[in-house]
């Protein structure tokens, strides 16, 4: 484990073990049993290892897992390898933020829409919404108004022209005193005392995980109960809910509540997260996105199992197959279809052997899509004719510093009377397809097919294939 200068505590997920001692220390024994009971920890016979990549935050603690893949670029990082790892951190919370949003829970807040809710009401997103509504419509404040003779504010005349009398000159009233309207914006009011607790405390938090920056005064409290108990601190807002009618106003009174809340909530379970398990369900949506799933065009070519009762005159179907990617590519003239299954494995470690094979269901499994996919009763049915198909698994590539975004690792291949042509291992870049998939920047068609083009040409040279014939 790592800690930065600025106290995060860095670990990572299934590719360090560690001592039971040193977790417990580190996340508190509730944490620990909590992903014991959910399998975010698992004993191996050398340690344990975790499952869970996202945060942790307990007590004045805050833990960033990370993904397997940055234990072994850290590991060749010469230069700095703090400032990456938080770098990591950053992007982690940006590729959880989207992968969420694409699925039933909703992290984030539906600002614009005037609605608000956060599933599981989460601390992350709540700091998130509390920084950006911040920085777009400043602190909570009152703002007191009265009326003043002589002020330099909004002449009031109403009460001027009640109150006082003119000089008329040519008919005309002239008023040398006015009464004036003067705001005075009173920041000593419990609710911006609320607002600003709220702030201090998120910003100790998750500012550089954010990595948006909040300028809060020294003096500000950031523990929420210096201000009051978290009844009378709900009390406070829910009777300024019943008062106000801005929807920005309403979201912001919202989540301070909900803060309020999940800040005692956390001290009595103890800890907050804020990630997922299972971080190949993420890789895969990654590289779904970015490679430019065509599985719905195609899945009406993909059948399932059928099952036959014995006892009722039914027949019952099973789900279709499902390749993780599909997707139809042009490789002079000839319409190629690539096959692709994301793998969530480090394929080859830093001395560039492999460390890693999936297994043999792995490579059946992908045999077998493609001959679904191409049987000679839907083989008509398709609006272009295949030539070609082209089976590839696809891996994170290891810390190597080679620059290229994708690189050509290798073939598998397994005799059989129905395939001859082999499945191509593949690696990328994964801080350049999380890159892609934060910011929506899929591959272009062309430069998928100019990759695999090099591949089929033959112009990456395969040491040691003597038995792969097909390889070119």
């Amino acid at each position: 484990m790592i800690k930065t200068t600025s106290g995060i505590f860095i670990l990572f997920e299934t590719a360090q073990l560690y001592e039971k001692v040193d977790l417990k220390y580190l996340i508190g024994t509730d944490i620990f049993e909590h992903f014991i009971e959910k399998s975010f920890i698992k004993k191996t016979n050398k340690g344990f290892q975790i499952s869970y990549v996202g945060l942790i935050t307990y007590e004045d603690k805050t833990i960033c897992v990370l993904p397997k893949h940055c234990f072994y670029k850290v590991q060749v990082i010469k230069q700095n390898p703090e400032a990456y790892l938080i770098s990591q951190a950053i992007q982690l919370i940006k590729v959880l933020r989207k992968y969420h949003s694409k699925i039933v829970l909703n992290l984030r807040y539906r600002f614009d829409e005037g609605e608000f809710e956060f599933a599981d009401n989460n601390e992350l997103g709540l700091a998130e919404f509390l920084f950006e509504h911040y920085l777009s419509h400043g602190l909570w404040s009152f703002v007191n108004s009265r009326t003043i003779l002589d002020g330099e504010g909004e002449i009031n005349w109403e009460m001027t022209i009640d109150e006082l009398n003119p000089i008329f000159k040519k008919s005309y009233p002239i008023y040398y005193e006015t009464y004036n309207r003067i705001d005075q914006v009173d920041n000593s009011n419990i609710l911006t005392q609320i607002h600003l607790a709220s702030l201090k405390y998120c910003s100790h938090k998750y500012s550089e995980l954010l990595n948006i920056k909040i300028n809060i005064d020294e003096g500000v409290v950031s523990d929420l109960t210096e201000l009051g108990s978290t009844t009378y601190l709900v009390y406070i807002i829910d009777k300024q809910l019943r008062m106000t009618y801005k929807d920005s106003e309403i979201s912001l009174l919202k989540a301070l509540k909900q803060l309020v809340i999940n800040t005692e909530s956390s001290t009595k379970i103890g800890f907050s997260l804020y990630g997922k398990n299972k971080f190949d369900s993420i890789w895969e949506d990654c590289l779904n996105e970015i490679f430019t799933n065509q599985y719905s065009i195609y899945k009406f070519f993909l059948n399932g199992p059928r099952w036959f009762d014995s006892k009722m005159p039914e027949i019952i179907n099973g789900n279709n197959l499902k390749p993780d990617i599909l997707k139809l590519i042009t490789i002079a003239s000839n319409n190629c279809l690539l096959i692709l299954d994301a793998k969530y494995y480090i394929f080859r470690g830093n001395d560039d052997k492999i460390l890693n094979f999936p297994g043999v269901q792995d490579v059946v499994k992908q045999y077998f899509y493609q001959i679904s996919m191409m049987r000679g009763q839907v083989s008509h049915k398709w609006e272009k004719k295949i030539e070609r198909v082209i089976n590839i698994l696809i891996f994170p590539k290891n810390g190597s510093t080679n620059t290229q975004e994708l690189e050509f690792e290798g073939v598998v291949e397994i005799e059989n009377d129905c395939i001859n042509n082999p499945i191509y291992n593949i690696s990328i870049d994964p801080d350049k397809a999380f890159n892609r998939y934060i910011n929506n920047i899929p591959f272009k068609d062309d430069e998928i097919e100019q990759f695999i083009s090099s591949i089929l040409r033959g112009s990456i040279q395969l040491k040691g294939a003597d038995s792969v014939e097909n390889f070119r």
